[in-house]
C-alpha cells in the first residue's frame, strides 16, 4: 500500500499514513497524532527510486546504456584506443 503523507493544520506536525490506492481520495481517518485535532491535509510526497549505474546511462559523465558505448568513453578518459 502507498503511504501518504499529512501536516497538521493545528500543531503542524507531518505524519504518514498508509491507504489503498483506490481510497486516497477518502478524508483522513486518524487524528493527528501530537494534538487530536482532525485538521489534517495530504502533502505530496516525492519518490525516490535507485537504478544501478550503467543501466540507463549519465550524460553528465559521458556514459551511455550501452556497453560499446561506454567502453568507448572510458577507453578515452584513459587516453586509449577505443575498443568498439
Amino acid at each position: 500500500m502507498p503511504n501518504y503523507a499529512y501536516i497538521c493544520e493545528n500543531c503542524h506536525v507531518r505524519f504518514e499514513e498508509y491507504h489503498k490506492i483506490t481510497d486516497r481520495d477518502f478524508t483522513i481517518t486518524q487524528p493527528c497524532p501530537r494534538c487530536g485535532e482532525f485538521s489534517v491535509i495530504r502533502v505530496p510526497v516525492l519518490s525516490v527510486f535507485w537504478v544501478n549505474e550503467g543501466a540507463c546511462g549519465n550524460a553528465a559523465n559521458g556514459y551511455s546504456s550501452t556497453v560499446g558505448d561506454s567502453e568507448n568513453w572510458k577507453a578515452r578518459d584513459r587516453g586509449e584506443k577505443e575498443p568498439y
